[in-house]
């Protein structure tokens, strides 16, 4: 496909008629071939380019282009003879260029070429001379090295001089609004600098031509210290002086001063920045301080090490430039002299020496200054592990010897299972990392003797040493590489060598699986080969282990995309009998359950019938009891359930109470799978009195476990009217978090309430009403009778009663008399709390709470559209806390719903809600001030992530609900003219927000675009989309011509409805944090995560239907013959997607924003300048008119040009698709509240096949 691109564009280029060519252009086409690496294209363009009716400027620079098309291929080239060719073909380009363009701008770029390429050669003499083989020659090396380096510094003083000529030519000042004069400035000053450090460079190199410890080599590298110390201290805040620092630093070290070259390179590392530039600058760094601490001054091995393997986690795509072997082959250095440490156990060392081996041979393979050190390291190490130094010349001293390998990684596997069982994670992880190394090895040499085998040879023998190939690319992370080995070996010997065959496929299917897991972005490839792998082994041994495991792991990659059905149907295909049957069962009915909960949930029109969703459910209760009656019937009484189990048993009883079966005894009811020996969840919940809950959620004991379970505990005991044991169940369930933690109380609250409104939602949604009615009662009698008893209440029974209140409300749409009785007892309750705090010092822990109390009575006002009475409470609590910026908050909310009621001169409201109070006593915000302190906030330093992470969500809220107001205002208000006056300032604030902005994530512009549209249409305008990149394309101006008209929808191009703005659920959270909170400032709430009209409904309760994540253990440590089956996921609930608790900001933020005055008036336009902006948008109109006036398409989203060619990621295969069309996107998960797509365990490799 490569090579049919390139004739192809080549093809197009030069059949075009010569006209067309002549406004081709010709610099870009060669700068897109160079970028996509396809060099030789480029050249044979810019030999046909000579001959082409071309414009003179650009005749003038092909030979420039020629020569930097010769130097980047060169760079990819791997033969170092074909390297100097083409370093050679690129030097004489550029010396022609110059010779016949010495004045043109880029002469001095030109010669900076032409001088680095001299010093390259220079590098690659020096480089060669210190090969053994020739020792003798060395000094004639070193002779050509010099020549060449002064050579090369007589072109880059040169370019030097033409550099810095340039850049004084430029004045010292200029203006901001000449913004590509600057740029020009800038880029000479940074040629100029570039030119300064390559002089240097040459310098330092010069003193590589002379032996280590030698006068001149000291003299020199003093000197060439001096020169970057001088650079550094011209340009200490620039790259350049960074650059220079860090080289300063390697003349120190190669004069033995270690302290001094660590300082600098800490100096450096120590720098903020996360650019592409900052993190190369930081490699460099690091590699040199890795040299030192392998120097004999200071032997850190362990350190190096360390260090090293951290860099190459999470540098991956720079593993492979010249610094990133370097890095690698420092950690070789150390890993060698720790395996020849007398002092550590034979088994430690030979592990040290495996790893320098496989990684050595890994550096060895690129040419470079790094070939002959590693192949003398590898030479060592060889004689050190007693290994033959060459490679065995026939398949079966080969495969023996890979075999000597394998056994040794099966006495690892032993090993790291016995450190594990010991709890000793550290010391297993070390295993694992050298059992990778010795599988590199191993697979090495399978490869080799596969490449050797012949006829003689016993095929069953090549059979399994392909299979164990495999197996050592698996082990070493190369998944797709072992697919391709696995998948071959199944498909073409499934016949002749069925067992080895079978095992080969499962390892095909397990590596496509890791591969899948390990993907990012997009992995339908991965996906799709999965599933293929998978179908094969099914089709061809669908009795085995093997073909269960490759259901599985299809069925948990369906689930991962959202498929649940498909899902179910791939755990229903493993039959009974099998190992997996019980398990498979329960995921299936988890799968027919999250499917059912999402599919309820979705909108009235877009939800399926009820005959389907009666299907699904009845579906899920049927899996769920055939696998925990067989579960259960297994497990002795005295054992406890596995969390597992227990987790399903809970979805159960949750289902359980939702169809109002609470006490049953065939089928169990929920109290009876609550409480019933001999398996009982709330015993299985339990912990010692003393005991922490474990922190993994998954686990039975754990605190959202255990927390559900008294939820639904509760629940089904407030369903059989049974009062005293659900006011036991309620104290259970407050005891579960603890009345001193009042986060875990938060969550405790939280969830219950919000699974009281999924589960009122949902039996409204499956037209229960009945139920629905019992239940909404049922509650309402448990909390009268709460209420009413007044002896024993504490601050906390009073928060529940209140907060269950509202959500009884919140759950009650379909009955607005119920409703607005439920809020109004919840503002009672509310009430009762600041009535007891005032009366009782000690009723709250806090004063604080207090004020969080009434601005949750505020809310519950303003929801059933009491404003009067929720502005009295507001106006009292902004009297009380008049910087507050939660209730500035809330106050703004109350405004802007008052204003959008629909009363009399409401929009009056509006503007309050806008602009606030500013004279007032006690003052009071609006949107407009809001928005501002936080856009200020934001421009401080932050120094917790979490915190500015959190302040950008305010932010974005903020001036949402301002543009919001101003929509609202300019439909609203009376006078025409000024209803579109508000209209056009609102869809300015989103334009405005955009190009202030970087670039929005994707829920924030999906919801400004969809605001930004509705606009657009109120105006009258061409509805479009709004631009994705900030600042990229223009916006819509009213004018035509310049839009494309939306197609479809109502006449005024709005949605038929609106949807109608709920509660943000964080925003209670938040609330009641601060009703529980141990000394949190209100000052400072504003800047927790409140998540304002979001279309999702959050959900604090654990989602206990996924599979578990687990951590699953390297793939180094699992050995052939084990098979990994993930543990089951957990018990689904059918709530809403999790939220995470909010965490407040710091407080120097909180100050910024409570402190900062109103925002200062706009300065009034003179008349001349509004008539001159009026006669631009005249011009404007008139041109868009006179092109037309048809409306242009919304601009796709700009690209970002690709870094340089050696840096270009390579992309990952793609599917093979029908017809050669592009693979699909990944498909996202379906419903509200879905998991989204997660890492899983990993499937362990399979068994070994039959003995020899």
């Amino acid at each position: 496909m490569r090579h049919f691109l390139q004739r192809l564009a080549l093809i197009v280029l030069f059949l075009a008629p010569a006209p067309l060519l002549a406004t081709e252009p010709a610099l870009e086409f060669i700068e897109g071939l160079r970028q996509r690496r396809y060099f030789d294209t480029a050249l044979q363009y810019l030999d046909e380019a000579e001959q082409l009716n071309l414009a003179p400027e650009v005749k003038q620079v092909l030979q420039y282009e020629r020569a930097q098309t010769l130097l980047m291929s060169a760079k990819e080239l791997t033969n170092l003879d074909q390297q100097r060719k083409r370093l050679d073909a690129a030097q004489a380009a550029f010396e022609d260029f110059v010779k016949a363009s010495s004045n043109h701008p880029l002469a001095g770029r030109a010669n900076t070429a032409r001088g680095r390429i001299l010093l390259e050669k220079a590098r690659v003499d020096i480089w060669d001379g210190e090969k053994p083989s020739n020792e003798g020659s060395r000094e004639k090396f070193r002779d050509e090295a010099r020549k060449g380096i002064q050579e090369a510094r007589r072109i880059f003083q040169q370019a030097a001089d033409q550099h810095q000529k340039a850049y004084e030519a430029f004045p010292t000042f200029i203006p901001d609004e000449e913004r590509e004069k600057k740029d020009a400035r800038d880029e000479a000053e940074r040629l100029y600098m570039e030119a300064q450090l390559d002089l240097s460079q040459c310098t330092y190199w010069e003193a590589q031509t002379y032996d280590r410890g030698a006068t001149e080599r000291k003299d020199i590298l003093t000197k060439a210290a001096f020169e970057f110390e001088e650079i550094h201290t011209k340009y200490r805040s620039m790259v350049a002086g960074l650059y220079a620092r860090i080289w300063q630093g390697k003349c120190f070290e190669e004069q033995d001063e270690i302290r001094i070259a660590l300082g600098l390179y800490e100096e450096i590392l120590g720098h903020e920045g996360t650019s592409q530039t900052m993190r190369n600058l930081k490699d460099r760094a690091l590699r040199f301080r890795m040299i030192c601490l392998n120097h004999e001054q200071r032997k850190d091995y362990e350190l190096v090490v360390n260090e090293g393997e951290a860099w190459v986690r999470d540098a991956k795509a720079r593993a492979r430039t010249e610094v990133g072997l370097g890095i690698q082959y420092e950690m070789c250095r150390a890993l060698e002299s720790l395996g020849t440490d007398r002092t550590r156990p034979e088994g430690e060392r030979s592990n040290f020496l495996n790893r320098a081996l496989t990684m050595a041979r890994l550096i060895n393979r690129y040419p470079g200054e790094l070939k002959t050190p590693s192949s003398a390291l590898i030479q060592r190490v060889m004689v050190l592990l007693n290994r033959e130094p060459g490679d065995p010349k026939d398949f079966n001293t080969a495969y023996g010897n890979a075999g000597v390998l394998y056994e040794e990684i099966s006495g690892q596997n032993d090993q790291i299972r016995k450190l594990k069982a010991e709890k000793k994670l550290k010391e297993a992880q070390d295993v694992q990392k050298a059992q990778q190394a010795t599988a590199a090895e191993m697979a090495r040499l399978y490869d080799l003797a596969i490449k050797m085998a012949s006829a003689q040879d016993e095929p069953r023998l090549v059979n399994i040493a392909r299979l164990r190939l495999a197996y050592g690319y698996l082990l070493q992370g190369r998944y797709l590489d072992a697919g391709i080995v696995a998948d071959h070996q199944m498909v073409k010997y499934s016949e002749e060598f069925p067992e080895v065959a079978r095992e080969s496929g499962f390892i095909a299917m397990s590596a496509y699986d890791y591969a899948y897991n390990d993907a990012p972005g997009d992995r339908e490839f991965e996906a799709s080969m999965v599933r293929e792998a998978a179908e094969k082994l099914a089709s061809r041994w669908p009795d085995s282990d093997r073909a269960n495991d490759a259901r599985n792991a299809v069925a948990k990659i369906y689930w991962q995309e959202g498929d649940h059905l498909e899902a179910a149907n791939w755990w229903l295909k493993i039959p009974q009998g099998s190992t997996q049957y019980v398990e498979s069962r329960i995921r299936a009915g988890n799968a027919y359950w999250r499917h059912y909960v999402l599919q309820v949930g979705k909108p009235e029109g877009e939800r399926p019938s009820t005959d389907e969703l009666v299907g699904w459910k009845k579906s899920a209760i049927e899996q769920l009891e055939l696998g925990l009656n067989d579960a259960e019937a297994a497990t002795p009484d005295d054992q406890p359930l596995s969390d597992d189990l227990v987790r399903a048993k809970l979805t159960l009883a949750n289902i359980r109470n939702l169809d109002g079966q609470y006490t049953n005894q065939d089928p169990p009811g929920a109290i009876e799978l609550l409480t019933a020996e001999p398996h009982p969840i709330v015993k299985a919940v339990e912990i010692p009195e003393g005991q922490a809950r474990p922190t993994d959620e998954t686990k039975a004991q754990s605190r959202p476990i255990a927390s559900f379970a008294y939820q639904q505990l509760l629940r089904a005991y407030i369903g059989v009217k049974d009062l005293d044991k659900a006011r036991d169940a309620r104290v259970k369930l407050e005891q579960v978090a603890g009345s001193e933690d009042a986060a875990a109380l938060t969550q405790v609250f939280v969830a219950f309430g919000n699974e009281l409104k999924a589960e009122l939602e949902r039996l409204h949604a499956g037209g229960e009403d009945a139920r629905l009615v019992e239940v909404r009662e049922g509650f309402e009698s448990f909390l009268n009778d709460l209420f009413n008893r007044q002896d024993g209440q504490t601050f906390y029974t009073l928060l529940w009663i209140a907060e269950t209140y509202t959500s009884l409300a919140e759950g009650s749409e379909d009955n607005p008399a119920k409703m607005d009785e439920f809020f109004d007892k919840a503002a009672q309750s509310y009430r009762s709390i600041v009535s007891k705090a005032e009366s009782d010092a000690n009723f709250v822990s806090n004063p604080s709470q207090t004020v969080a109390a009434k601005l949750r009575l505020v809310n519950c006002l303003r929801r059933k559209r009491d404003f009067e009475g929720a502005d009295a409470e507001m106006t009292a609590v902004l009297k009380e806390q008049p910087n507050a910026p939660d209730a500035q908050f809330e106050a703004a909310k109350l405004y802007q719903e008052w204003g959008s009621s629909g009363a009399p001169d409401a929009w009056k409201k509006l503007e309050v809600a806008l602009y606030g109070k500013q004279q007032d006593d006690p003052k009071m915000w609006g949107w407009g001030y809001a928005a501002q302190s936080l856009q200020r906030a934001l421009a401080m330093p932050q120094s917790n992530p979490d915190a500015k992470k959190q302040l950008e969500q305010l932010h974005f809220d903020a001036r949402y609900h301002l543009v919001e107001t101003e929509r609202e205002l300019g439909k609203t208000h009376p006078e025409t003219s000024e209803g579109i006056r508000h209209l056009e300032k609102a869809r300015a604030a989103i334009m405005n927000f955009l190009r202030i902005s970087t670039r929005w994530p994707e829920p924030e512009y999906e919801r400004f675009n969809e605001m930004y549209r509705q606009l657009l249409a109120d105006l009258g305008d061409p509805v479009v989309d709004l631009p994705r990149e900030p600042g990229s394309q223009k916006l819509a101006q009213g004018s035509p011509g310049e839009n494309t008209p939306t197609v479809g929808g109502t006449d005024n191009g709005q949605p038929e409805t609106e949807p109608v703005p709920t509660e943000p659920e964080s925003n209670k959270l938040l609330m009641i944090l601060v009703l529980l909170g141990g000394g949190l400032a209100v000052a400072g709430l504003f800047f927790l995560a409140l998540k304002q009209g979001r279309a999702s409904r959050p959900k604090y309760d654990v989602d206990l239907s996924k599979p578990r994540e687990e951590k699953a253990p390297k793939l180094a440590g699992i050995s052939i013959g084990e098979i990994a089956e993930p543990a089951l996921g957990g018990v689904a609930v059918a709530t809403p997607k999790k939220v995470r608790p909010a965490k407040a900001a710091p407080a120097a933020a909180a100050a910024t924003a409570s402190a900062a005055g109103p925002a200062p008036a706009k300065r009034k336009l003179t008349p001349e300048e509004a008539e001159l902006i009026r006669r631009k948008r005249a011009a404007q109109a008139a041109k868009a008119a006179a092109a037309g006036g048809t409306a242009q398409p919304a601009a796709a989203p700009v690209k970002r040009r690709p870094a340089q060619p050696g840096e270009v990621p390579k992309k990952r295969p793609a599917a093979p698709g029908a017809e050669g069309q592009p693979r699909p996107k990944q498909r996202p998960p379906t419903g509200d509240g879905a998991p989204p797509p997660q890492k899983r365990p990993r499937p362990k490799p399979p068994t070994e096949p039959p003995a020899e």
